[in-house]
Order: C-alpha cells, then sequence, then structure tokens
C-alpha cells in the first residue's frame, strides 16, 4: 500500500503546482478514500477524468451490501490495485475507477 501512495505522489508532484509534502498529503487523502470511506457509504464526490480532463460526478460505493445483486463482485477474494481505484457508480449502474493521481473532492 506504501509503495502504490508513494508512485502516486511522485506522478502528481511531477504535474507541478504543489511541493512533495502536498502531493503526498493529497495521494494519502485519495488512499484513505478509495479504500476507507468508500468501503463504508455510498459516498457522493467529484474528481477529474484521465482521458479528456473534464471532471467527473459520481455517486458510488465499494460496500457490497448496497450494490445490487446482479453487479456484486463474485467470490470473496479482495483484488488490490495499484492505479485506479474501483467503484460501484450508482448513475450508470456499473463500475468504474478512479486514477489514484487524479485530484478528487467529496461533496457534503
Amino acid at each position: 500500500m506504501k509503495k502504490q501512495v508513494m508512485l502516486a505522489a511522485w506522478i502528481i508532484f511531477r504535474r507541478g503546482g504543489c511541493t512533495f509534502s502536498e502531493a503526498l498529503t493529497q495521494s494519502w487523502d485519495i488512499q484513505n478514500f478509495g479504500y476507507n470511506v468508500l468501503s463504508n457509504s455510498v459516498v457522493s464526490f467529484t474528481y477529474i477524468k484521465k482521458s479528456d480532463g473534464s471532471v467527473r460526478e459520481a455517486t458510488g460505493t465499494r460496500q457490497v451490501e448496497v450494490i445490487p445483486a446482479k453487479f456484486q463482485p463474485k467470490g470473496d477474494k479482495e483484488v488490490v490495485y495499484t492505479s485506479a481505484i474501483p467503484y460501484f457508480d450508482f448513475g450508470s449502474m456499473g463500475w468504474r475507477s478512479v486514477s489514484r493521481t487524479q485530484y478528487l473532492t467529496v461533496k457534503d
């Protein structure tokens, strides 16, 4: 987990506009969001799409109990993703992912 956080921080830092300390903080925030916040609740958030730079609004979760049965992951094995954090998007009723290096904000 620390390796993915450090790699993401370096990518954010190399983009410019922030210190490495700020990039590392952002990287840990994204890690916490993906594996703690999304795993325990349904959350509305926005992030910048990697493909075209547009802002994407999403309402999603990784909490299996609230995902419709036909979309639930098969088996009980936890998969570790290194470059993106998967989530179930209720707006599109499908699985999506957000890059670990993209800026995101959580709506209240």
